[in-house]
């Protein structure tokens, strides 16, 4: 979470926490916990990996975790983490599950069924840390992936059905488009799951 102003788009204080580009300063991070990850026929990718029957280490992806969370602390990043739910065994990917605005959290709706209760820990954290969400998606599926704020009041939403779906898309970019934003509905290949596979944003007006 990055990028504090003074005031949001929708002319409200700023609040401490959000984000208005995806290279601003980094000051916290939301992190899912690893404890329940386990690999699942989520994509092309792991379709195939599982197909070839590879074995899952469950302590190697925990030490991994250990080692990206220890990046981010050495770097000065607070991290913080999504309360681990067994039923959830793909929570460690906390970007999918809500994103950072400048006014307040979106609280996402994730395509697949073992994901779709991703919703209910990252709401509690939000009300725990006392950080404001500024709205749900109700439409349809969208996911956090899928969400790139490529400056401040421009926001690029990648929509490939196979995770985010148009309705939700439209629904996105209704809600930012009230603030004055610039919004772009970009359709994408499904292979690539996400569109931040496909673009990074480096800098100002660099991707």
């Amino acid at each position: 979470m990055s990028g504090d102003r003074d005031r949001t788009s929708s002319g409200r204080e700023a609040i401490p926490w959000g984000a208005d580009s995806e290279y601003g300063r980094l000051h916290d991070v939301l992190l899912g916990p690893p404890a329940n990850f386990r690999w699942l026929p989520t994509s092309a990718i792991s379709k195939a990996t599982l197909a070839e029957g590879r074995s899952f280490s469950g302590a190697d992806a925990i030490a991994q975790h250990a080692e990206m969370v220890a990046a981010y602390e050495s770097a000065g990043v607070r991290c913080h983490f999504l309360e681990p739910d067994p039923a959830l065994p793909y929570q460690v990917f906390a970007r999918d599950s809500s994103v950072a605005t400048p006014d307040g959290a979106i609280v996402t709706q994730l395509h697949q069924q073992w994901r779709r209760g991703e919703y209910a820990p990252v709401i509690r954290f939000y009300r725990e840390a006392g950080i404001p969400i500024f709205k749900m998606i109700t439409a349809a599926a969208l996911e956090g992936g899928d969400v790139i704020i490529v400056e401040p009041g421009r926001m690029l939403i990648g929509n490939g059905e196979e995770r985010t779906e148009a309705p939700a898309a439209r629904q996105l970019a209704g809600w930012m488009e009230e603030l004055g934003w610039e919004v772009r509905i970009e359709m994408i290949p499904s292979q690539f799951v996400h569109i931040d596979v496909l673009v990074s944003i480096l800098g100002p007006k660099l991707a």
